[in-house]
C-alpha cells in the first residue's frame, strides 16, 4: 500500500503541470521520493530480518552503518519537507503580500537544495559511531556521547510534540498539510520513547525472554514509524475532492477536459 500510494503521489505530483509548479506541492514530490526510499530499502531489509531471521545489520558491519546512515538522511529529508510545506502554507494564505511572495518555486528549489545537504552531512556521525558491538552481535552506538545525543533529541521531539498538535487548528493551515502531522507525532512519541527506555537500561543484563520481548516490541515500533509514509496518499485522497479527481483520471489513463486555474494551491485544492 505504501509503494503503491507514493507511486501515485510521485506520478500526480510531476505529471500534473499545474501541481508541479507549486511550491508546497514540490516539498511532497521530494517527500515522496524519500518515502519510497525509506520503504523498500529500509523498511524491507527490516521485513527481511522479520519474516527470514536474516539480520543483515548483524553480519555486515559496512551495512550496519550504512543502513542507519541512510534511515537519518532520508527520514530528515522527509520531516523537513513536512515542516518546509507547511511553512509555504503559510505564506501562501498570510494576509501579508510580502509573506505571500516569499512563496516562489525557485525559493523551493533552494530550500530543498540546502535540506539535502545539511541531512546529508548530519548522517555522518551514524557511519563513524554505529558498529557493531562485540558483546551482543547486535548493531548499536559504540560510543556513549554520541548516544546521549541521540536520546537527548529524542526527548526533545517528545516534549515539543504538544506545540506540534496545537499547529493543525491554525485556520491559515490546508488540510492537507496537516494531516501529515498526526502520524508524525505518534511515531516521534513511541520513538523517542522507545530510545529513552534503551538508554536507561543500556548497561542491565536481560533475560533472553525479556531481549525477545524487546525485540517484538522494536520491531512494532518501526513499523509504525512508516505509518506515515504508508498512509499519505490514502490521507490526501479523503482531506481532498480535487486530489480524488486527478487521482482518477490518472489511474484510468485520460485527462479530463476541465481545466484547474494555473494559480489553484494546494491550500485553495484543500478546502473543496
Amino acid at each position: 500500500m505504501g509503494v503503491f500510494g507514493n507511486l501515485m503521489l510521485l506520478l500526480i505530483f510531476s505529471m500534473d503541470s499545474h501541481y508541479r509548479t507549486t511550491p508546497c506541492t514540490f516539498y511532497f514530490l521530494i517527500g515522496s521520493v524519500h518515502d519510497m526510499l525509506l520503504i523498500l530499502i529500509i523498511l524491507g531489509s527490516r521485513l527481511v530480518s522479520v519474516g527470514f531471521d536474516i539480520n543483515l545489520t548483524q553480519i555486515s558491519v559496512t551495512w550496519c552503518k550504512t543502513r542507519y546512515f541512510l534511515f537519518c538522511a532520508w527520514a530528515g529529508i522527509l520531516l523537513t519537507c513536512q515542516c518546509l510545506a507547511t511553512l509555504d502554507q503559510y505564506l501562501v494564505t498570510s494576509k501579508n503580500a510580502r509573506l505571500r511572495r516569499l512563496s516562489t518555486i525557485k525559493g523551493a528549489y533552494r530550500a530543498v537544495v540546502v535540506t539535502l545537504i545539511i541531512w546529508w552531512i548530519h548522517g555522518i556521525p551514524w557511519l563513524i559511531y554505529q558498529d557493531i558491538s562485540q558483546i551482543s552481535g547486535e548493531c548499536k552506538y559504540i560510543n556513549m556521547i554520541f548516544h546521549r545525543y541521540v536520546i537527548f533529541f529524542a526527548y526533545r521531539n517528545i516534549s515539543q510534540t504538544t506545540t506540534l498538535s496545537q499547529q493543525h487548528t491554525h485556520h491559515q493551515m490546508t488540510i492537507m498539510v496537516c494531516c501529515q502531522i498526526f502520524p508524525v507525532i505518534l511515531s516521534g512519541i513511541f520513538n523517542g520513547g522507545w530510545n529513552i527506555y534503551t538508554l536507561a537500561t543500556y548497561e542491565m543484563v536481560k533475560s533472553p525472554d525479556r531481549l525477545h520481548k524487546e525485540r517484538l516490541f522494536q520491531s512494532a515500533i518501526a513499523l509504525l514509524a512508516y505509518l506515515g509514509s504508508s498512509a499519505r496518499f490514502y490521507l490526501f485522497l479523503v482531506a481532498s475532492s480535487r486530489f480524488r479527481q486527478v487521482t482518477k483520471q490518472w489511474i484510468c489513463g485520460s485527462r479530463s477536459n476541465h481545466q484547474v486555474p494555473s494559480n489553484v494551491n494546494v491550500g485553495v485544492m484543500a478546502h473543496d
